[in-house]
């Protein structure tokens, strides 16, 4: 099960409701919000007086769908790795779960972590360090790593180089995940 929220321009609402119930979905939940995104508003006058309307009327859709693609993905998996080094790692990990992902690290001299780390802007990075402190907010609002890496994989493409990243890391973390399965019994 998935819950799917989308925030729409209201007159959208009819063709949005339209398109879901050919597909099958019938219940849905609406509910009238404002905010604003691209549009940023407008300037109206009242009585002669000229205002800003930064927060335009919305509409909000919620619905809770169920997807087959996914009946043979495990939602919840936890494991620990010990490295070669002897540091031990307690991991866990959900798809379905709704939660703020975190980065955190805890060693003998201190630990570091990342709240909300994967999203685009407000990362804080926070850290203790044999005493030391540390608590930086990434002051870019939109830090756009997913752009910088479409845009350096395109001029590898163009230019036939081979990326900083050619594949060989996904690979591993699709040999680790395989052994996570293996080691809970489970073929694949």
């Amino acid at each position: 099960m998935k819950k799917i929220e989308a925030i729409i321009q209201p007159f959208k609402l009819e063709e949005v409701k339209e398109a879901l119930k050919a597909i099958g979905i019938d219940g849905m939940t609406i509910t009238e919000v404002r905010g604003h995104g691209r549009q940023k508003g407008h300037k109206e006058t009242y009585r002669g007086q000229e205002y800003n309307v930064d927060l335009l009327p919305k509409v909000k859709v919620e619905l809770v769908v169920t997807d087959g693609r996914f009946n043979e993905v495990e939602e919840n998996v936890s494991w620990t790795m010990k490295f070669p080094s002897g540091i031990v790692a307690s991991c866990d990990t959900t798809y379905g779960a709704d939660m703020e992902g975190y980065y955190r690290v805890h060693g003998a001299k201190g630990w570091l972590e990342v709240d909300s780390a994967f999203v685009y802007e407000g990362l804080r990075l926070r850290a203790d360090y044999a005493g030391l402190q540390l608590d930086e907010l990434n002051p870019a609002r939109d830090p756009s790593q997913f752009q910088a890496e479409a845009e350096h994989f395109s001029h590898c493409i163009q230019n036939r180089l081979e990326p900083q990243s050619p594949g060989e890391e996904g690979l591993r973390d699709l040999r680790a995940i395989t052994e996570i399965y293996r080691s809970a019994g489970i073929a694949i």
